[in-house]
């Protein structure tokens, strides 16, 4: 009796385990499913498309720049043609992708934006930022050239001298795949 009763309780816990086992295999399958739909979806839309939801983008302003992030390198040009227009909507978000891609190919643009001095410092600013995250030694001598101003230029430029880490802050792939709120 006590060997048959023995049996029985392992053969349950074996099912069970094998129940438990099987479902996580399942819902592993059907999240990395959505993951897989979600990354194919969003690296089919064109250059112009994204834009078009970065533009349109009404979720939390950390967010703001996950639709070109996704888009990734093919975007980058359209970025760079339209960031040089001083109307250009959500502009600051524009250059923030173009640093937070390390996308070298920018440097030229973010140096125009950095040098203008008709340009709003926040721009400017953010310019900076951009520009040492893609060359940080870059970055550090044009902070030393700004650093005295007392403006918001003035103040990331002081920050970048001081090596603040962060600023060295990126939004990653995965954040902006599945749209993480800071």
């Amino acid at each position: 009796m006590l060997s048959f009763a023995w049996r029985f309780r392992q053969l349950q816990a074996f099912s069970r385990l094998r129940v438990l086992i099987v479902s996580l295999i399942l819902w592993s399958l059907l999240l990395g499913g959505c993951y897989s739909a979600s990354l194919t979806s969003s690296n089919n839309n064109s250059p112009k498309e994204a834009l078009q939801r970065f533009y349109g983008n009404n979720g939390p302003e950390d967010t703001f720049m996950d639709p070109l992030i996704l888009a990734g390198e093919g975007v980058v040009p359209l970025v760079l043609k339209e960031v040089k227009n001083k109307n250009m909507p959500r502009r600051r978000y524009a250059i923030e992708f173009l640093g937070n891609g390390s996308y070298r190919e920018a440097l030229p643009d973010l140096e125009s934006i950095l040098k203008d001095t008709t340009e709003e410092d926040y721009f400017r600013g953010d310019a900076l930022r951009s520009i040492y995250l893609i060359d940080e030694s870059r970055g550090q001598e044009f902070a030393q050239e700004y650093k005295d101003q007392t403006n918001y230029l003035g103040e990331l430029s002081r920050r970048v001298v001081a090596g603040d880490d962060q600023l060295k802050k990126r939004r990653a792939y995965s954040d902006a795949v599945v749209g993480k709120h800071q």
